[in-house]
Formats: structure tokens, C-alpha cells, sequence
């Protein structure tokens, strides 16, 4: 499986580049690594109404290599569309929330 994908964002995201503001058309998504479980591991175990949402924003932030604020001001179907693409890394029949074995 490839080890990075390239997204076009439905609606572009402005995020900051040497202090220059950038607007985004695509977001490059790279495998998750075990830190980025670490995250998502963290906000599983958060509660309340913007518990699952954090969780979501957290990883697209940690596999796209933006900030948590970038992120969150992304487009909701984008947002899906790359967690759901973060998903597909995990060999089939896995999930990051899923108890080792």
C-alpha cells in the first residue's frame, strides 16, 4: 500500500506558511505512525460532545501535517473524506480503536 496519498479538498483551507497566509486546494495524507495512534488513543478516551470530534481533527491534523487549528477549520466532508482515508492505511479487518490482541 502506498505510503502517502494526495487529496483534493472540496473546499481549500487557508493555513499559515512562513507567516504568509496560504490557500489550500490539496492536503498530502501520509501513513499514520505511532504517535499519531498516541493521539488518537488521548481523545478516544475524552468525553463529551466535541470528544469524538477532537479525536477526528487531531489525527487529520497529525497525518496532513497541520495544526490542530488548520484543521478544524477544514470543510466537514473533507474531514471525513481524509479520516476515512487514514482508515484505509490499517491492514483490513483493523482499526486504530480496535484492543491488541
Amino acid at each position: 500500500m502506498a505510503k502517502e496519498n494526495t487529496i483534493a479538498l472540496r473546499e481549500p483551507v487557508e493555513v499559515n506558511v512562513d507567516g504568509a497566509k496560504v490557500s489550500l486546494q490539496e492536503v498530502r495524507l501520509r501513513r499514520p505512525k505511532g504517535r499519531d495512534m498516541l493521539i488518537f488513543d488521548k481523545h478516544r478516551g475524552e468525553s463529551g460532545a466535541d470528544a469524538g470530534f477532537a479525536m477526528v481533527v487531531a489525527t487529520v491534523a497529525a497525518v496532513t501535517g497541520l495544526t490542530f487549528d488548520e484543521a478544524s477549520d477544514m470543510d466537514a466532508e473533507d474531514l471525513i473524506e481524509i479520516s476515512e482515508q487514514a482508515v484505509d492505511f490499517f491492514p483490513k479487518g483493523k482499526s486504530p480503536d480496535q484492543p491488541a490482541e
